[in-house]
């Protein structure tokens, strides 16, 4: 009988160190993922001997490349708390690619606490539970009692954030802040971890054969948010490519993974750039990641395990054209001032997912009419290290 492509699975587990296989269970590390294409490629050098013949002899093969592609749909983790270290499935691969998870477990205060004075831009200070360190809540979900009604619209990001308890946020209000804050229980991912990322081990099923890789490390992360309307009916996505090593192929029936139920789209919620809610279809984050592979004769391969040696974070960004006098990129281009960019979207604890850019410069935006309606295309380009990106799912 032949495979049928629809039995494929997928876990991960992170090592604990280079060349230790973490055996990734096939019933509490697998997850739901889409496009996964596990590619093997012969590494070969011609042989150069003469033979004393017109037919030359066939190349060496010297070892193999393994590489794995997935797509994984932006979910947030549901339930009422954020999950604990390590648990949130999808995070493993963030980890790897030189993430921080960061869990914030019980909100900060515990009951929401009064401002200080602010402006439309700022949250001005927080009150006396805050911490007064630089940066400690940069890229974080802050609710604001007073901004809008309903969870998910009070339910903002701080953009910066100083030693003075002064929290800039990436929208700006219609009034200035004046009641209540918090920041809430929350999961969030940020990019610019220090120390060397972990590698990964992973099973992949193809219906009754199983393809254990090891050493996987993180060679290529992309989001994709993509608007959902009535007639283009997509889902945020994180696309992702590791590259390592095979580590065992046995005969093994694919398990089964359970299904996650619906997903929160990229409407009805915050689209944000430099401090302006505007309209677009599309917006995509690549962080440009580079690996190598240091030579090593005592391994098998030949070398190390792949490591990530540089990153180049770039956000691509699809809008309907504005008037000059709503947002000006060329004067914004022309100035290569710092400006965030912030979507949200979802209504419910646990079931939220915000991502926020706090800074970047914009590249000179195109003009596109090859469509129904105008629009601009634009790059985002950025140098932010620390904290430079941040995916978030708020409780």
């Amino acid at each position: 009988m032949a495979f049928r492509s629809q039995f494929t699975s997928v876990a991960v587990a992170v090592q604990s160190s280079v060349d230790t296989w973490a055996s990734p269970s096939s019933s509490t590390d697998v997850f739901p993922c889409a496009n996964v294409k596990l590619s093997k490629e012969s590494i070969l050098t011609e042989n150069p001997e003469y033979l004393g013949t017109v037919d030359k002899p066939g190349d060496f093969v010297l070892g193999q490349k393994v590489s794995l592609t997935l797509s994984i749909p932006l979910r947030a983790p549901g339930g009422a708390s954020p999950p604990s270290a390590g648990a949130f499935i999808p995070g493993r691969f963030l980890r790897a690619a030189g993430w921080t998870e960061n869990i914030i477990s019980t909100a900060i205060p515990a009951a929401p606490e009064a401002l200080g004075s602010g402006s439309t831009t700022t949250a001005a200070k927080l009150g006396t539970s805050a911490a007064g360190t630089a940066s400690l809540y940069k890229g974080l979900a802050l609710t604001l009692s007073d901004n809008g009604t309903g969870y998910n619209r009070q339910m903002t990001v701080i953009r910066d954030y100083s030693a003075a308890k002064l929290a800039t946020i990436a929208e700006t209000l219609g009034g200035a802040p004046a009641a209540n804050y918090q920041i809430p229980k929350q999961l969030a991912y940020q990019s610019g971890a220090s120390g060397t990322p972990p590698v990964l081990s992973l099973s992949v099923w193809y219906d009754a054969v199983r393809y254990d890789l090891i050493n996987m490390t993180v060679s290529g992360l992309k989001f994709n948010f993509p608007v959902s309307t009535r007639n283009s009916t997509e889902y945020p996505m994180m696309e992702l490519t590791l590259d390592g090593d095979m580590y065992a192929f046995a005969d093994q029936a694919a398990p089964l993974v359970g299904a996650l139920g619906g997903i929160p789209t990229f409407k009805d919620g915050d689209f944000w750039i430099a401090n302006n809610a505007l309209g677009g279809s599309s917006f995509s984050v690549d962080m440009g990641i580079q690996v190598g592979y240091a030579p090593n004769p005592n391994k098998a391969s030949g070398n190390d395990a792949a490591q990530i040696t540089m990153t180049k974070r770039t956000a691509s960004i699809t809008l309907n054209h504005n008037l000059k006098a709503t947002i000006d990129f060329e004067a914004l281009a022309l100035a290569q001032s710092q400006n965030a960019l912030w979507a949200q979207y979802g209504y419910t604890a646990g079931n939220m997912v915000s991502f926020i850019i706090p800074n970047g410069r914009f590249a000179y935006a195109n003009v596109d009419n090859g469509g129904e309606f105008i629009s601009q295309t634009l790059d985002l380009l950025i140098d932010d290290s620390d904290k430079a990106i941040n995916l978030i799912f708020p409780y």
